[in-house]
């Protein structure tokens, strides 16, 4: 039995050393999420051990994310089961390789912390690896046996009997499976959820040592059925078809002897179709040398008039040319002779020539100029005022301002250059009194200042002021003729042009007058060679005439060839045609010779429309004889795709017919024996188990006492409507070929079966039901939903699979089974007790959890998370006995 679970570097603990040795019942004392349902799940690995059944908390499985938990640390991770078995013990061990994968080996020796953790100076324990712990083990004696098959693991934690050192002593029955079914069992213990009816059903049937086995409708009993109506459909089949048969194998033989025709058909036509073959090769040569001998007639011709009519051409575009030069000639001399005097020209181009200068330089003046018109204008305006005032001051010179400054005249003239034109040119009016002296001081308003040497200056004199008007005067013409100039610009541009232009015809039209008596004489040498040309031409079309005659004659004689050559084309074509249709016809003459008839040669044509006759009688008819061939082979279900086989193949199965039906009504006698015993045989299975779970397994189960529930058991609820089927497929009478015959309603269910191919299983018989008796009234509850209160449920879930495992295992205090109860403040007071004592009666080792300490068990395991967040689990801190009496 499991004396001792220990969890090294695995889920939440660094160590944890849980012993089953002391009482019959123990709690694990931890807060919420410290790791207790984790440890107890870790039997999955010692009871389950297929992972794929494996079951814990949460529903999860034994996949990857669950071994990685239960070992975070591949080879230094460990889960270490002992065993103690008649004072022996050993261990089993189990780790995690770098896969992922579950590895187990056996410990020949019993658990110590020195055989797994290295301990230091200051008694530390430190973990160490699998390859470490593999040489200690070997130095020490201890050796490690690795276990990789499934079936040598199952075989170290059950086996059959009590004289083995396994963990769990199975007691023995005629299935052989027990070890499976335990672990099947177990996971169960582990999460009681996974408890519903169908869950139920394999319970029990686990318990009664029964698999699911049933009667299979479509094993070998069933194809031996199948075989014999075939065999008896073909008789009658063939029976009935003989007739047509016999018709078939008439038109067969009325086929035969129209192919035969048309076989001699095919070779007369393969004949004369030769012959008429070889005589048109015979006359395609003689063809084919007259058409070249044409084709290169007609080539020669051909050429030639090609180069006549490009000779012609050639003529014909010089003639042109000079008719149309002399043309021209003469159209020049009359435009001469039209022209104006040749003095009359010289005059023209005199005075344009004058206009076109005189625009040019205005236009050239105003480019220079690069002035807008407005300034000009403005300029113009400036010319005129400066004008008017010289002509002023010219007039009333003697009255200027600065003759009367002063009497001396060289005074006069230093006051001209001091004073500005405007001053000094004022009006002798505004003098109020002369100047006397003309010294380095001068007065001005209320300043004075020393006067500097200054450049005498003449006063203008009256001739001095009109040369400056004339010039000024001119100056302003020559304004206005810019500022005109400016403002007629595109205008003169224009006439610019014009005037160009006309020089330029003028020029050419006084050249053509002095070209005039040259161009007199050329006409006459153009007309002689015009006639010349002529002449050549006429004879030329003449010649080019009759070469189209030669040609329209050469290619009619080709025409004429080609036709012919055409015509035995088409011959040939036809023959090819005939042939082509022939050859669709897919006819097999075989070894057949053909015979000739003497006499003239049939025409080719009658000859092939002899054979396409005969082909499509015979087609016709050879279709209706496959039709009917076809048909007859799909009634008979034949695979002979031809007809000499299939007759053969019929021939023999006629005569046969006798012998397959003496055969038949031996095989329908045998075959109907056989039915009747698989369906007696699962019926009785049925009422085995019937007694089984109403004598044996409800009589365990009405001794428990659990909260109000007054009974509990399990009923079977038959499936009446199958079974009454299978009573009546077991009463059928087979014999006497009665499968065959007239239908009853036993043979009805029969063949409904046997066309559904059903598969019946044991199960398919019964449904369970649970039933508790509470206040003198049943119940039937749903194990697919809570029963009752959570405590209540949970506990005849439990005691449920323990009364099941209890019929599998040798269950004494020496083989003590370690059983998983989480939660136990969810089981009341009451019930609990009962628990305890019912595990104790029948040998289990349960194991509880909660966060408080319950009492009613022997041992108490605390649990606590250190403050380095280490967990570690020990016999000698962690432990808690109670003595009872």
């Amino acid at each position: 039995m499991l004396s001792k679970l220990i969890l090294i570097k695995s889920c939440t603990y660094d160590l944890a050393e849980i012993d089953f040795s002391k009482g019959d019942s123990m709690q694990l004392v931890g807060g919420n999420n410290v790791g207790k349902s984790s440890l107890i799940c870790a039997l999955n690995f010692l009871f389950v051990i297929n992972r794929n059944r494996m079951a814990f908390t949460g529903g999860r499985s034994g996949n990857k994310a669950t071994m990685e938990y239960y070992f975070p640390e591949a080879e230094g991770s460990f889960l270490v089961f002992e065993i103690s078995k008649k004072g022996r013990k050993h261990c089993l061990v189990v780790w995690r390789d770098g896969d992922g994968a579950p590895r187990y080996g056996r410990l020949s020796v019993a658990y110590s912390r020195e055989r797994f953790f290295a301990i230091d100076s200051e008694h530390e324990l430190q973990p160490q690896k699998l390859s470490q712990l593999r040489k200690q083990w070997l130095l020490s004696g201890a050796g490690l046996t690795e276990i990789s098959q499934l079936k040598d693991i199952y075989q170290l934690v059950y086996q059959t009997g009590r004289s083995n050192d396994a963990v769990v002593s199975l007691k023995r029955n005629g299935s052989g499976k027990t070890a499976d079914s335990f672990s099947q069992l177990y996971r169960y213990l582990i999460n009681t959820q996974l408890i519903n009816s169908r869950a139920l059903q394999e319970i029990l049937l686990l318990a009664d040592h029964r698999d699911d086995a049933g009667i299979n409708y479509g094993t070998s009993d069933l194809a031996e059925i199948e075989k014999l109506r075939r065999l008896s459909e073909r008789t009658q089949l063939l029976i009935r078809q003989r007739e047509a048969f016999e018709n078939l194998r008439q038109g067969s033989q009325k086929l035969d002897g129209l192919e035969k025709t048309l076989q001699e058909s095919l070779l007369r036509f393969n004949f004369h179709c030769t012959r008429a073959r070889a005589q048109l090769e015979e006359d395609r040569g003689r063809h084919q040398q007259q058409l070249e001998e044409a084709r290169l007639s007609l080539d020669e011709i051909k050429e030639a008039l090609g180069a006549s009519r490009v000779q012609l051409g050639r003529k014909s575009q010089s003639l042109t040319s000079t008719a149309r030069e002399v043309g021209q000639l003469e159209q020049g001399i009359a435009s001469i002779r039209a022209l104006p005097p040749r003095d009359f020209l010289e005059n023209c181009i005199e005075n344009l020539t004058k206009q076109l200068e005189d625009i040019t330089y205005r236009l050239k003046a105003l480019h220079h100029a690069a002035e807008s018109p407005e300034k000009i204008e403005k300029r113009l305006e400036d010319r005129t005022k400066q004008l008017a005032n010289l002509q002023t001051q010219k007039e009333t010179r003697g009255n200027w301002l600065v003759h009367h400054l002063s009497p001396d005249e060289g005074d006069r003239r230093r006051l001209n250059a001091l004073l500005h034109p405007d001053v000094a040119r004022a009006d002798a009016g505004h003098l109020h009194r002369a100047i006397t002296c003309t010294d380095g001081n001068v007065t001005l308003y209320d300043g004075a200042f020393v006067l500097p040497t200054l450049s005498e200056r003449e006063l203008p004199t009256p001739e001095a002021l009109a040369i400056e008007i004339d010039d000024l005067i001119v100056l302003q013409q020559k304004e206005e003729t810019l500022l005109e100039t400016a403002r007629n610009r595109q205008a003169l541009e224009a006439e610019e042009q014009r005037l160009k232009r006309s020089l330029r015809e003028q020029a050419e039209q006084l050249g053509y007058l002095q070209t005039l008596p040259e161009n007199e004489e050329n006409p006459c040498d153009l007309r002689t060679q015009q006639k010349q040309l002529n002449e050549k031409v006429l004879a030329l079309q003449q010649l080019i005439k009759q070469q189209q005659e030669e040609e329209r004659r050469k290619q009619g004689a080709l025409d004429v060839l080609r036709d012919r050559e055409k015509g035995r084309e088409r011959k040939q074509q036809d023959i090819t045609d005939m042939r082509r249709r022939v050859e669709r016809f897919s006819i097999d003459t075989g070894n057949r010779e053909l015979t000739l008839a003497e006499g003239e040669p049939p025409e080719l044509g009658q000859v092939f429309h002899h054979l396409e006759s005969t082909y499509s009688h015979w087609n016709t008819f050879q279709r209706e004889v496959q039709g009917q061939f076809t048909l007859l082979r799909s009634e008979l279900k034949s695979e002979s795709a031809d007809v000499s086989a299939f007759f053969i193949e019929l021939d023999q199965e006629y005569a046969a017919v006798n012998d397959v039906s003496a055969t038949m009504e031996s095989l329908v006698d045998s075959i109907g024996k056989r039915f009747a015993n698989p369906v007696a045989d699962l019926l009785g299975k049925y009422t085995h188990f019937q007694d089984f779970v109403n004598q044996k397994f409800n009589r365990g189960l009405a001794r428990l006492t659990i909260s109000n529930i007054e009974q509990l058991r399990i009923e079977l609820v038959p499936n009446r409507a199958l079974q009454s089927d299978l009573e009546n497929i077991g009463s059928l009478d087979l014999g006497g070929g009665q499968l065959f015959r007239a239908d009853t309603p036993k043979l009805t269910l029969l063949q409904k079966y046997i066309e559904r191919g059903s598969e019946i299983a044991f199960t398919d018989l019964f449904t369970l039901q649970l039933k508790l008796r509470i206040n003198g009234k049943d119940k039937v509850v749903d194990l697919s939903k809570q029963v009752e209160s959570d405590g209540t449920d949970r506990m005849l879930r439990l005691v449920i699979v323990m009364q099941a495992i209890s019929r599998m295992a040798e269950l004494d205090a020496g083989n003590r089974l370690v059983v998983f109860i989480d939660e136990i403040a969810t089981i009341d007071g009451r019930n609990r007790p009962q628990l305890v004592e019912f595990c104790r009666e029948h040998h289990f080792y349960p194991i509880f959890a909660a966060p408080e300490m319950v009492d009613g068990f022997d041992r108490y395991v605390m649990i606590n998370r250190a403050t380095d967040s280490s967990v570690v689990v020990v016999a000698d801190k962690h432990y808690i006995d109670v003595e009872r009496d």
